[in-house]
């Protein structure tokens, strides 16, 4: 068999089905809260609305949680960590080391944890859901 972009035909096949899974879960946000309010026995008010509210919480609650843990992980590498290495502690280095793989590798990683974001946030919101609506109305 012959090589496919100069891959063998199995390791070919692998990179495209992680590419697949990796462009699946990057649109989890907005497939998989479709998926809750467009099936389902019972009828949910407003599913266009639900959709774009879990995907609009997912990206901004995500946003600010990763904000938030990379600001706080670049302070402790810029201020804390040359610190102890100078008193002679290098009970920094291992985090500092986590910090930069992080640093280089986070669009990894990335899909999963959003993918997780949206399941928690989807299902959380979706049983208060007509509440939330009639509310709204009210």
């Amino acid at each position: 068999m012959t090589d496919i972009l100069g891959f063998p035909p199995h390791m070919a096949a692998m990179i495209v089905a992680v590419g697949l899974t990796y462009f699946l879960m990057s649109w989890a946000t907005v497939w998989w809260p479709a998926m809750v309010a467009y099936r389902g026995g019972r009828l949910m008010p407003r599913r266009f609305l639900f959709v774009v509210v879990v995907a609009c919480l997912s990206y901004g609650i995500f946003s600010f949680l990763l904000f938030a843990l990379f600001f706080l992980a670049e302070m402790y590498a810029m201020f804390v960590a040359p610190q102890l290495d100078r008193l002679g502690h290098p009970a920094g280095r291992p985090v500092l080391a986590v910090i930069r793989f992080l640093e280089h590798y986070w669009w990894l990683v990335l899909p999963p944890l959003l993918f997780a974001a949206t399941f928690f946030i989807t299902r959380k919101l979706s049983s208060r859901w007509e509440k939330i609506c009639v509310a709204l109305e009210g």
